[in-house]
Order: C-alpha cells, then sequence, then structure tokens
C-alpha cells in the first residue's frame, strides 16, 4: 500500500514538490531517530559505526559483501602508504575503509558536504580510532567557494532550489595541499563532471586512479554532464576503463575508442567506472 501510495504522490506532484515530501519525511523521521553504535563486517575490515538516521540504518545496520572497486583497485593504486581522495563521502563508512586499506602510513581525505553526515563521518573516524583519515565539511567541485546543497541525506548540488549554502574546493586544490593522490574516488549524485573538471591539471601531471559513480539518469544530465564529457576528460592515452552494473560484481573493460562503445547496455543507466592508469606515480604520504 505505501508503494502505491508513493507512485500516486509521485504521479500527482511535480518533482521537486515530490522530492521536497521525501525530505520532509526523512528530516521527520531522523528527528524521530534513536541513536546506536553497531559493529558490522564490511568486506574484510570490521568497523563500529554510529547509526543516526533511517537511511543510515537501511545501508550501514548489515554487513557487506567485499566491494568490486575494492577487489579491483587493490590490483593498482588501493594499497598501504597510499593517498587517496575521497569525494563525496556520506558519513564516512567507506572512506574508512579505504583508510583501512591505505594504513597508518597512508592517508584518505574525504569531502561531505551535507552537516549532518559530516558529523556522523567525523564520529565513524573517532569511532575506529582512524588519525589517517580526515573529513572535510565541503563539496568537490570546478571552482572554489560556495554553492547551493539540497537537505536529503543523500545529498545533491542543487543550483536552483538547493537550501544549504556549503562551501566547494577542487580535486586540485586538494593536491596542492595534501600532495599528489594515487586515488580519487567521486560518488557526487550527478555532479561528476564538475568534479572532473576541477581535477585536470591532477590528471594531467599525476594521472591517479579514479573510481566514479556515473549518475546517468539520475542527476547527471540535470546537473549539466554526459557520459561523453566524463570519458573525454580522462584521455585514452593515459588511462583503461573499467564498468560495471552496481551490486553485480566484477568490472569488465570497455574501450572507448571504439565505434559503438557509447551505445553499450550498462552505460544507460546508473553504472560504476573505474579508470585505471596506464602508468603509475606513486605519492605516498609525504
Amino acid at each position: 500500500m505505501m508503494t502505491i501510495a508513493k507512485g500516486l504522490l509521485k504521479a500527482i506532484l511535480s518533482d521537486s514538490a515530490f522530492k521536497q515530501l521525501l525530505i520532509y519525511r526523512q528530516k521527520l523521521g531522523t528527528r524521530r531517530f534513536t541513536p546506536e553504535t553497531v559493529r558490522h563486517k564490511y568486506g574484510s575490515t570490521t568497523l563500529s559505526v554510529r547509526i543516526a538516521d533511517p537511511l543510515a540504518r537501511s545501508w550501514y545496520d548489515r554487513d557487506w559483501d567485499e566491494l568490486p572497486e575494492f577487489i579491483e583497485l587493490r590490483t593498482s593504486s588501493l594499497r598501504l602508504g597510499a593517498r587517496v581522495f575521497n569525494c563525496g563521502a556520506h558519513q564516512g563508512v567507506v572512506a574508512a575503509l579505504l583508510a583501512s586499506e591505505v594504513g597508518p602510513s597512508g592517508e584518505v581525505v574525504a569531502l561531505e558536504a551535507n552537516p549532518h553526515n559530516a558529523r556522523m563521518a567525523q564520529a565513524n573516524r573517532d569511532l575506529n580510532g582512524l588519525q589517517q583519515l580526515q573529513i572535510l565539511p565541503e563539496a568537490i567541485s570546478d571552482t572554489i567557494g560556495e554553492l547551493n546543497f539540497n537537505e536529503d541525506l543523500n545529498g545533491q548540488v542543487d543550483p536552483r532550489g538547493g537550501k544549504i549554502k556549503v562551501r566547494c574546493r577542487t580535486v586540485d586544490s586538494l593536491t596542492q595541499e595534501f600532495g599528489r593522490p594515487d586515488l580519487v574516488t567521486i560518488d557526487v549524485e550527478g555532479f561528476e563532471c564538475a568534479a572532473l573538471r576541477g581535477a585536470r591539471q591532477t590528471i594531467a601531471d599525476f594521472n591517479p586512479d579514479v573510481f566514479i559513480e556515473v549518475h546517468v539518469n539520475c542527476g547527471l544530465e540535470d546537473l549539466g554532464g554526459s557520459v561523453r564529457a566524463l570519458i573525454e576528460m580522462l584521455p585514452a592515452s593515459m588511462y583503461r576503463f573499467l564498468i560495471t552494473v552496481p551490486d553485480s560484481g566484477g568490472f569488465e573493460e570497455l574501450d572507448f575508442t571504439k565505434p559503438g562503445a557509447f551505445d553499450h547496455g550498462t552505460l544507460q543507466a546508473r553504472f560504476y567506472m573505474i579508470a585505471k592508469a596506464r602508468s603509475r606515480h606513486s605519492a605516498g604520504a609525504s
């Protein structure tokens, strides 16, 4: 019945009104929520996680299988001593897993613009004693300054309707401050092209591996992006591309220089992509 009612509301209301209704329900559920700390095994790593809202409960209050991107990236950039920029960290669970992979000699710099999520990410960092993990309460973009963000707990840049004003910065500015990365991960709900535009110098100078959740038909186009635009910012001479459907398992290689590559079925909805560097510049943590 709830699914039917939700479908009727979505048919009656405008997209923006329906989204605001969902955000209101989410905020109400969070205010009524009793926080607790849980402990689960996420792949090969066990973490303590603070659960403070219904979305976090649905995502993090359970064991996970090993993340396919971790399995693939362990063959190249995800290793002890590496430096990782984690853009779009939500509540820091994946950032904590990355920090466990790089160890105390490595470094993970995680960005999360939603204030509630950033606080939870910091709490999860502290619960697990991950000194190599830094949480920055900022968004990633192609400029340094401010932008509008929505109130959804799975937050998104919203230039017209966003009610939260957040600080933003670029991957290139992170490189200038923290040093060259081995790996850049991007999960920014459709703002992927802006994130990569702000990483052009880092890509040109250091060609780190790049992992992207590409939000086809769920934010990418609305925020002015496209799969083709993403690929054009990652030169084929520097990268080979691996793609997969979320929750489907392993990755397959796709050569975007071949005719018809952009018509591949996986690219027609949300998918994961690893741009794996053809040569390796080691960053380390210095």
